[in-house]
C-alpha cells in the first residue's frame, strides 16, 4: 500500500509582489488590480463582498490582510511624477498600502528619456530598495516580482533599470533563480531575464 496515498497536501502561499513603475507600468497596474479585486471578489477599498467568502481562491498570493480585514496588495507604485499617481489614489483610495507609494520629491519626471531617468535612478534607489526589502520581508514564501512598466521612456525603463541592477548585486542568487524560472515560463515575454542572465 502506498503510504502517500493517504496523506493530505496544502500547497504553501507563493506569494507575488507587484512593481508599478513609471506611468505606463501605473496605468497597466491599476487595470490589472481591477480585474484582480473583480476576479477574488475584494472591492476598490479592499473589503471582501459577501458572496466571495467562502471561495477556495488563494488571495493571499497577491494581497496581504491588514488587522482590520482589508485586503490591500502586495505592490508597490512608483514615478517620478504626480500626475498617474494622484489618478490612481483618486480612483483607490483605501485599496493600496499608502507606504508603498513612492513619488519623486521634485515631481518633474524623466522627460520620456531613459538617460534622464537612469540618473535619477541612483539618487532614489535606497528608498525605493528599501520599499521593496519591507515588502519582501512581508511574504512568507516569495515566488517572485511581477514588473508592470514601459521598455521605453524615462522611469520605466531607465529608473528601474538602474534599482533592478542594484537589486540584481544585492540578490543575484535570489534573483538569478526567479530570472530561470521566468525564461522557462515567459522567457519570450521578459526583457529582464534576458539582459541579467547574459552577464
Amino acid at each position: 500500500q502506498n503510504p502517500v496515498a493517504n496523506c493530505t497536501f496544502v500547497a504553501m502561499p507563493r506569494e507575488i509582489i507587484t512593481l508599478q513603475v513609471g506611468q505606463c507600468g501605473n496605468q497597466i497596474g491599476m487595470e490589472f488590480w481591477k480585474q484582480v479585486c473583480l476576479e477574488h471578489g475584494i472591492n476598490q477599498n479592499g473589503i471582501l463582498e459577501d458572496h466571495a467568502t467562502h471561495g477556495g481562491d488563494r488571495k493571499d498570493v497577491f494581497f496581504y490582510q491588514a488587522d482590520d480585514e482589508q485586503y490591500i496588495p502586495r505592490a508597490l507604485l512608483l514615478d517620478l511624477e504626480p500626475r498617474v499617481l494622484n489618478h490612481v489614489k483618486s480612483s483607490m483610495p483605501r485599496l493600496y498600502n499608502q507606504e508603498n507609494i513612492y513619488q519623486h520629491p521634485e515631481g518633474g519626471g524623466a522627460g520620456n528619456n531613459w538617460a534622464c531617468g537612469y540618473s535619477i535612478g541612483a539618487t532614489v534607489q535606497e528608498e525605493i530598495l528599501e520599499m521593496i526589502d519591507r515588502e519582501a520581508d512581508g511574504s512568507e514564501s516569495l515566488e517572485g516580482f511581477l514588473m508592470c512598466h514601459s521598455i521605453a521612456g524615462g522611469t520605466g525603463s531607465g529608473a528601474l533599470e538602474f534599482c533592478w541592477d542594484v537589486a540584481w548585486e544585492i540578490h543575484r542568487s535570489i534573483l538569478l533563480e526567479l530570472s530561470d524560472a521566468c525564461h522557462e515560463v515567459a522567457g519570450s515575454y521578459s526583457v529582464w531575464s534576458n539582459i541579467h542572465l547574459s552577464r
